[in-house]
């Protein structure tokens, strides 16, 4: 897209990114966690990003010292997959047949394995892949252990691309306990000046792995380390190629590019069929960049399949020629089956050639220049290729076009000029005054050109072909012009922007009576050293009416504007041209390396605020009037901070530096003078920028609280005022917004590197601080849906909401935070709520302890257990404190004299209100209680008061008697209750079923 990423996009980053600093358009909002890689966009466009990635090295030392990271259970778990056992097995086999020391050899060992195979098992690497898919459930069910990729290709097919050998990898080391994650991206690409160009066969997949060092190297935590494993790509190569033509030239009269020849398997020499393959012809220098940036449309000869025997032929040309030179064919393969991306070059190459055409500009006519006798003549011309694309000469090779010319007076000339730009070339011919008006014979020369310069070589060959131009000069009158040129300054050689300069001069014929000639004065000028044209900066029409003095003297003031001369200071080269009245030729004045421009300095910075105690960055970017930095910017530079100067720097490399310097740990947070000062220079004049630059200190608050310890709902207040964490002072006269939040830990996992998930934030108050004093004092309620315990309370500052430009005096690094504590309620339950036991016997009753916030159980609470509760034997017959399931278990054994009937059971949690904050576990609780019914049974005893000795068959009898307590006969047994009568011998003889007895 252009290099933009559009939101919905994953951004390209570095895979070691530690911190975003930056990007363009701040819309572009990023998210991301530390679960994944991903970062995606959510809003706007980034096409800029400036990113923190560090290049860190792992040294021998540290790689011998690894362990596996401890702080976390993230990426280390297989899955509940029958296959885990088989790719436990493997990957232990593989380890035990290496003598690994350390984590990292692991890693590198099961690496290796997968890349290079061992005495059993080689892998192939499949473009295609494993088909793992296409023939599990038809040839082994869908319940086979084929069916997890891991085992597929470890133990059937061992082939498939990089996408499964990564999820191989992963699968491994996650076997052995490693902690893994699989990575795609970017990998490798091409270094282009300062960064690396990566295009889409650089995309790949690999696994990070999370390390850490062992205790000899402190334990320290190493972060994902990333590792590929993949086979390598199965090299393919071209046998038998015949190609034509030997030669091309650039206007394709030679005919199509041909190449033909067979694509096989360099390993095994075994032909490639139905494969796609692509030519391109490129600049032989550029053969590296396929693929990349030289296998372009443009370059493209054609698109081909192979046969059954892997032969293929191409012919064609591609859409744009490359440059005269060597060139060579490149075939790119594209991905399919066991062949990669992968070019394949050759160790010929192809004449790529053309012819040059030359051409004459000024003076004019071009067929015959008209040259003034008694005039040294810049004769203009330029060098070009005969056939699209025309590319810049220059940039191919230095070049050099020769000219040739005979005169009466200096008899044969040879000259030579460099091409410049675009193909620019220039001879200064002089021309005697005593020449013969007329015609001469010139020409220009091209002598050809040669990558390897065997243009000199016998026979010569060329890339660019000899080429000549024969004309004629016309030698003509001409005006004869002197000119001198003046600045103001003291040296007036030198030419100060917007300030006037002095032309001065005559114009006058040649011969022994000079006249004053009417014509144009044009005056030009160009950077020293540039091979390339003049630029016009002023004309002028001189006549009588212009003249000072003696007729044909002129005296002409101009304005030496920025606007008018867009040429950056410097020492330039003057040419003054007189074209008179009458006159075919013009004289000139050409001056190469007397003047120069003395110009301004212009500095482009933002004074963005700075944080006193930490290293401030200014970057500068100097132009002159051109407002560019082309200009040589020498000179010494110096930044006052507050009256004081605080850097320097001599004859910068380019026209752009940064100013550093590190503002006072303890200096008041304000505005302060700036000021940046450049001595001058030869061509640059003195300047100083007066600015002020915001510096910034931190800010953070002090902490009272009414209650350290705020039941559930109720309300307290916390107070305190914003101050100046270095100089422990409060803020005045700057308005901040103040948020109070309550965290409470939250009961996700933690994070990959072991530290704990985000709180949950609870917003508790908000207010201001008063300007005055720098005080607040804000009112909460406590929820109510928190349990007891001990939570940090969270105090945010934030000045940004009503700062000034360029933004506020103070920033706030982190909240503060202070411990405060939520008192709660039990709730108590008991189990069973009706209970009867017999006197003598134990009692059995659990009760649960747990918070009225929210139903959790509270651990380590102490229970009363009362017996008879509001009666006469009220008593605590067992106190037991809750485990950690929050249950007291009592067993208390009742008394064998505890009188028989019902019972009220108090369970009671009395209050819990003796923490402190920086207990562990702290928590305070109100108390609470709940009852249960108790019946207490006691043995009976009957007394027969009378009985027949005997009774007869048949009839009835009676038996008197009571019912008595059984451990206490003294005790009052309330009735009625129900008897039962049967034979002491035979208890199925009963007599009575069911008799109730009297009060």
């Amino acid at each position: 897209n252009n290099g933009i990423l559009y939101p919905g996009d994953e951004l390209i980053a570095p895979y070691n990114s530690v911190n975003y600093t930056d990007w363009i358009d701040v819309d572009a909002g990023m998210n991301f966690s530390n679960y994944t890689r991903d970062v995606m966009i959510d809003s706007s466009t980034v096409d800029t990003l400036y990113v923190t990635a560090p290049q860190i090295t792992m040294t021998a030392e540290i790689r011998d010292n690894t362990t596996a990271f401890m702080n976390s259970s993230y990426a280390k778990d297989l899955g509940q997959i029958r296959s885990s056992a088989n790719i436990t097995r493997i990957a232990w086999t593989i380890l035990n047949e290496t003598g690994y020391t350390s984590a990292w050899d692991q890693v590198v060992a099961l690496q290796q394995f997968l890349i290079n195979g061992n005495n059993t098992t080689t892998f192939l690497r499949n473009h295609a892949g494993s088909n793992r898919s296409d023939v599990i459930d038809s040839e082994f069910g869908a319940d086979s252990l084929f069916g997890d990729t891991a085992v597929w290709i470890l133990e059937r097919v061992h082939e498939g691309d990089c996408d499964e050998f990564a999820t191989v990898f992963a699968a491994l080391l996650r076997a052995v306990d490693l902690p893994t994650r699989k990575v795609t991206g970017f990998s490798g690409g091409t270094w282009v000046e300062n960064g690396y160009e990566v295009y889409g066969h650089d995309f790949t997949w690999w696994v990070e792995v999370h390390l850490q060092t062992n205790a000899n190297q402190g334990e320290l935590d190493l972060g994902w380390i990333p590792f590929e494993a993949c086979p390598d790509m199965s090299v393919v190569e071209v046998v038998n190629e015949t190609w034509s033509p030997s030669s091309f030239e650039r206007d394709n009269s030679t005919g199509n590019i041909t190449l033909n020849g067979t694509l096989q398997f360099s390993g095994n020499s075994s032909a490639i069929e139905g494969h796609s393959i692509d030519l391109y012809l490129v600049p032989s220098n550029e053969i590296v960049n396929v693929p990349g940036s030289a296998a372009t449309a443009n370059h493209l000869i054609g698109t081909v399949t192979t046969n059954e025997t892997g032969h293929f032929s191409f012919e064609g040309t591609p859409p744009v020629m490359i440059k005269p030179g060597y060139g060579s064919l490149v075939i790119l393969t594209h991905t399919g089956g066991y062949v990669g991306i992968q070019a394949i070059t050759f160790p010929w190459r192809l004449n790529i050639t053309d012819d040059v055409d030359l051409a004459l500009t000024d003076p004019q006519p071009s067929t015959e220049p008209m040259l003034g006798a008694g005039v040294n003549t810049t004769v203009i011309g330029s060098l070009a290729w005969a056939n699209s694309p025309f590319t810049d000469p220059a940039e191919l090779d230095s070049l050099q076009v020769l000219m040739n010319y005979t005169t009466v007076e200096d008899g044969p000339v040879n000259l030579i000029a460099d091409v410049g730009s675009a193909g620019y070339f220039e001879f200064s011919v002089p021309i005697s005054e005593s020449e013969p008006l007329g015609l001469i014979n010139a020409s220009l020369a091209f002598l050809g050109w040669h990558q390897d310069d065997l243009n000199n070589a016998t026979p010569a060959e060329y890339h660019l072909r000899p080429h000549s131009v024969a004309f004629n000069f016309n030698i003509t009158p001409s005006p004869n012009l002197t000119v001198s040129l003046e600045g103001i300054d003291a040296n007036n050689s030198i030419l100060d922007i917007d300030r006037f300069v002095f032309v001065n001069g005559t114009v006058q014929s040649r011969g022994p009576t000079p006249d004053p000639l009417n014509g144009t004065l044009t005056f030009q000028m160009r950077r020293t050293g540039t091979n390339g044209p003049y630029m016009t900066l002023a004309t002028w029409y001189l006549n009588g009416s212009n003249w000072t003095g003696q007729p044909g003297e002129f005296s002409l003031s101009w304005n030496f504007t920025a606007t008018s001369v867009n040429i950056p200071s410097g020492e330039v080269e003057v040419k003054f041209t007189y074209d008179a009245e009458g006159l075919f030729a013009a004289d000139e004045v050409t001056y190469p390396s007397t003047f120069g421009i003395r110009s301004y300095v212009e500095f482009s910075y933002q004074l963005a605020p700075a944080s006193r105690g930490n290293l401030a960055v200014i970057d500068v970017q100097l132009s002159d009037h051109t407002g560019t930095s082309v200009a040589d910017f020498a000179g010494i530079y110096t930044v006052d901070f507050n009256g004081i100067q605080v850097w320097n720097t001599t004859d910068p490399a380019s026209g752009r530096f940064s100013v550093t310097w590190i503002p006072a740990w303890d200096i008041v947070p304000g505005d302060y003078d700036w000021e940046l000062n450049f001595s001058g220079s030869t061509w640059l004049l003195p300047a100083s920028s007066f600015d002020q630059i915001r510096i910034q200190g931190r800010a953070n608050v002090t902490v009272n609280m009414v209650m350290d310890w705020t039941p559930r709902g109720a309300t307290n207040w916390v107070s305190g005022i914003a101050q100046d964490t270095a100089l422990l002072t409060a803020i005045t006269g700057n308005n901040s917004s103040i948020l109070l939040h309550l965290e409470e830990p939250s009961d996700l996992p933690p994070g990959p590197d072991g530290s704990p998930p985000p709180p949950i934030i609870h917003r508790l108050a908000s207010g201001w601080i008063n300007q005055t004093t720098g005080a607040y004092n804000l009112s909460f309620t406590m929820p109510e849906d928190i349990p007891a315990g001990v939570y940090n309370l969270r105090l945010l500052l934030d000045f940004t909401q009503f700062a000034t430009a360029p933004g506020p005096y103070y920033t706030v690094s982190d909240a503060v935070r202070h411990l405060t504590g939520i008192q709660s309620e039990f709730v108590v339950e008991a189990a069973p709520a009706s209970i009867i036991v017999v006197a003598g016997n134990t009692l059995i009753l659990n009760a649960t302890v747990t918070d009225v916030a929210d139903g959790s159980l509270v651990p380590g609470a102490i229970v009363n257990l009362y017996f008879d509760w509001g009666g006469p034997n009220q008593v605590v017959i067992d106190t037991e404190t809750t485990d950690v399931d929050g249950v007291a278990r009592f067993n208390p054994t009742l008394a064998s004299s505890t009188e028989p009937g019902f019972y009220d059971l108090r369970i009671h949690a009395p209050d819990d209100l003796t923490d402190n904050l920086t207990v562990v576990d702290a928590g305070r609780w109100v108390g609470n209680e709940t009852f249960a019914n108790l019946t207490v049974q006691v043995n009976s005893f009957i007394e027969i008061d009378f009985i027949p000795t005997e009774v007869t068959a048949g009839q009835s009898f009676n038996i008197d008697g009571q019912v008595m307590d059984g451990f206490d006969s003294n005790r009052t047994v309330d009735g009625p209750m129900a008897i039962t009568v049967f034979f002491l011998n035979d208890a199925s003889e009963v007599l009575v079923a069911s008799h109730t007895t009297t009060d």
